[in-house]
Parts: C-alpha cells; sequence; structure tokens
C-alpha cells in the first residue's frame, strides 16, 4: 500500500456499476426518443419511425387514423441505445483514468 502525504487527496473511486447503469439507462432512452423522429424502412403503404427498430408506425392512406407505439421495437431500441451509452461511458471512463495516470507519471 502506497502511503499519502498530507497534501494528496485520495482519487474517488471509478463510477460504480448501478450509477453507470443508470446514466446509461437515462441516455438509453433519450437517443431511443430522438429516434424517433428518424424514418425507417417501411412497408408499402405504412410509414414507421424509430432506428434501429421501427416503434411507432402508421398506415399511410386516406383516414388511417393515430400513429400506433410498437412497443416490442420500443423495447429493442431502448435495449441497443443503452447498451451502447454503457460501452461509451466504459471507454471514456477508461480513457480519462489512462490520461490521469499518464499525467500522474509525468510529474513524478
Amino acid at each position: 500500500m502506497i502511503a499519502m502525504t498530507f497534501g494528496e487527496t485520495p482519487q474517488p473511486p471509478s463510477m460504480a456499476l448501478s450509477r453507470k447503469a443508470a446514466y446509461s439507462l437515462f441516455g438509453g432512452s433519450a437517443i431511443t426518443l430522438v429516434s424517433g423522429f428518424l424514418p425507417n424502412m417501411t412497408l408499402l403503404g405504412m410509414s414507421s419511425y424509430g432506428y434501429p427498430f421501427p416503434w411507432l408506425a402508421q398506415f399511410v392512406y386516406p383516414g388511417a387514423g393515430p400513429m400506433t407505439l410498437l412497443v416490442i421495437g420500443l423495447l429493442l431500441d431502448l435495449l441497443v441505445w443503452s447498451a451502447v451509452t454503457f460501452v461509451l461511458l466504459t471507454f471514456f471512463q477508461m480513457l480519462r483514468k489512462r490520461s490521469s495516470q499518464s499525467s500522474k507519471a509525468a510529474q513524478i
């Protein structure tokens, strides 16, 4: 164990897994909602929105009615974007840790 002098402050622990999961769920939700504005590949006579999986759909013919929420597509999008956000958070956390270690080595 390395002894610390009085002037040093301990490094904060890395982001806890539960906190990182909450941030990734929040980020995944935000990206999923924004993806609702992106048109996805459509079938003939139907427009759909959401990426990578469509989760909003509407038939395109006179008197078709409101948009339909596709729950499975919404859950899959949420899962995909939360996983992407989790991986990005982990990557940036590793980069931050590596840069702080290299700056400490440069000071010595």
